[in-house]
């Protein structure tokens, strides 16, 4: 920059900071770095460097997208995992808990990624059309750690359900805040084509609520001598409160009569 338009440039910005104080403008390397929120590990150490905030954040939602196989819920077991553990000398009986919108839930595999059952409570309401008020109480219970719902695409699949559940985010959002407890969502991205064929996307203000946003997709699967003991599944932030979108991660799972984070 030639000296006269910096001379002039310097001579602005005292006088702004004078008019309206020094905090009125500030170069972008003065601001402070945003404080990270508490959080909970997802027990991948290279995932959790690459979110911005060294795992889960709780009061918070968090987004976990991509096809089916893809490791997502492995994930997010574990997790839940990290959060028994995190509140290990808590006197919460029950610190974590899923709520299943899909009837899939497969308590055996919830076991074999470490997840104490006696410290895990499930909710399976009788109709989607009660899972949306159901998730509102638990979060403004104040009872979690972390709850982990399984799956918004059931939800988001029905257009009034959809709305019902839109509608309440900002309450949702405002009682995981006041009782710091994390959202962990699951959920399938619709088809991009089928997305503008409708033009509904439906996933799009749950993301825009989110304060991560973590995708996963299927990479390759994992031998020693011939045998298969796992995969390897790739994942990238497509947001982060905490750091910059399209960070990725390697991230291996094997099994070994349970399910290790490698």
């Amino acid at each position: 920059m030639a000296r006269t338009k910096r001379q002039r440039l310097e001579s602005t910005v005292a006088a702004i900071q004078r008019q309206h104080g020094a905090r009125a403008l500030q170069k972008g390397s003065e601001l402070p770095a945003q404080r990270r929120p508490p959080h909970v590990s997802t027990s991948f150490a290279g995932l959790d460097a690459i979110t911005g905030c060294a795992g889960i954040p709780l009061g918070h939602v968090t987004l976990f997208t991509g096809p089916l196989g893809s490791g997502k819920l492995t994930v997010a077991y574990k997790v839940l995992m990290g959060a028994q553990q995190a509140v290990k000398k808590s006197k919460s009986a029950a610190p974590v808990a899923i709520l299943s919108l899909n009837q899939q839930l497969h308590v055996d595999y919830i076991q074999r990624c470490a997840v104490d059952l006696t410290r895990l409570d499930i909710y399976q309401p009788p109709t989607l059309e009660q899972a949306v008020e159901l998730l509102l109480y638990l979060a403004a219970g104040n009872v979690y750690r972390l709850i982990l719902v399984d799956s918004v695409s059931d939800l988001l699949a029905m257009p009034s359900l959809a709305r019902q559940l839109n509608r309440a985010l900002s309450k949702l959002n405002r009682l995981l805040h006041a009782t710091q407890t994390g959202l962990l969502c699951i959920g399938e991205e619709s088809a991009p084509w089928l997305a503008r064929l409708l033009h509904w996307d439906q996933m799009a203000p749950l993301r825009r609520m989110a304060g991560l946003h973590v995708d996963f997709d299927v990479q390759q699967w994992l031998d020693r001598d011939g045998q298969w003991r796992g995969y390897r599944r790739l994942a990238t932030v497509r947001k982060s409160r905490w750091a910059a979108a399209g960070a990725r991660a390697q991230i291996d799972i094997e099994f070994n009569g349970t399910v290790r984070a490698a």
